[in-house]
């Protein structure tokens, strides 16, 4: 089975139906992205993927266990999969580094040594490593999302999934804004497949 994949996922808001017999297969190691319009459902499909959005109908599958199944063990299937937002959600009252740090102590029981030195080699990867011991509120927004992208990096290894914009259409830049990543964000996706 694929490392995600979906059958037949709708999502409907009341009368509105934003997903419709969504079926999608992504293969480990594959990087996808998906594209489209304003209000076509893309961030609906990333939430859905993780419960964030319960699905009206349909199953989704995470490393072979259904997520969307009664009983799922959700938190379980959830703490291998990462996901970036256009907010970032970085902590305020914690450092770069400190924020990088979170989840793979809290998480993966890595110690704080073990976790500061995979923090900070997320974040040389995403060009952020100058700036570990920054506050959030002293970065730009370009920073911020790739400190974000450090944190997804760091605290998940199986599934990652971006909800950020990327590209040469926003800067001339790839996936978290530096040029290390590459125009399309398939330098991430293939040093961490």
């Amino acid at each position: 089975m694929s490392m995600i994949h979906i059958e037949d996922l709708t999502k409907a808001f009341g009368d509105n139906v934003i997903l419709e017999h969504i079926n999608l297969d992504v293969e480990k190691g594959e990087c996808v992205s998906i594209i489209g319009p304003s209000g076509c459902g893309k961030s609906t499909l990333l939430r859905c993927m993780n419960l964030l959005e319960v699905p009206t109908a349909g199953k989704i599958f995470i490393n072979g266990r259904e997520i969307t199944a009664k009983d799922a063990p959700v938190d379980d299937i959830r703490r291998h999969m990462g996901m970036v937002y256009q907010s970032f959600n970085l902590f305020s009252h914690k450092t770069v580094l400190e924020n990088v740090m979170m989840a793979p102590m809290a998480l993966g029981g890595l110690s704080k040594q073990e976790a500061m030195a995979l923090a900070m080699d997320c974040l040389d990867q995403v060009g952020m490593g100058e700036r570990a011991d920054f506050m959030p509120q002293a970065l730009s927004g370009g920073q911020k999302q790739r400190a974000a992208i450090a944190r997804c990096i760091a605290g998940t290894d199986l599934v990652r999934r971006a909800y950020l914009r990327t590209g040469p259409h926003h800067g001339g830049r790839g996936a978290c804004g530096h040029p290390s990543a590459g125009e399309s964000g398939h330098d991430l996706c293939n040093r961490h497949p």
